[in-house]
């Protein structure tokens, strides 16, 4: 399953690297926690700067989520600290709406 994901996540097809993103999102408590520190992770984060405004807002969204999880390192949180408070100066006003949504700052 972990392939499929990354293949999305590569995908030219932005409908395939949201899909990414849900996944994830969803499979978050089933992925074992060094596996999702290590490699998930880093796909995830590759989707911040994504050409197109509906992966980065659903990025913001998953970050959002990702961040309730308990066992994600913190060294990983700042990359999604610092990737998020990137996005709160994005050109599109629905990324800069989650982003500040993702860092409770409405």
């Amino acid at each position: 399953m972990w392939g499929r994901i990354k293949h999305h996540v590569d995908s030219d097809n932005y409908l395939f690297r949201i899909c990414a993103l849900q996944t994830i999102d969803t499979l978050k408590h089933k992925i074992e926690k060094d596996f999702f520190n290590s490699e998930v992770l880093t796909y995830v984060t590759k989707l911040k700067n994504d050409p197109v405004s509906n992966v980065r807002f659903v990025f913001c969204k998953t970050i959002k989520n990702l961040l309730s999880v308990d066992f994600i390192n913190n060294k990983n949180k700042e990359q999604f600290y610092l990737a998020l408070n990137e996005l709160e100066g994005d050109k599109d006003l629905d990324v800069v709406f989650y982003a500040k949504e993702a860092l409770n700052k409405k």
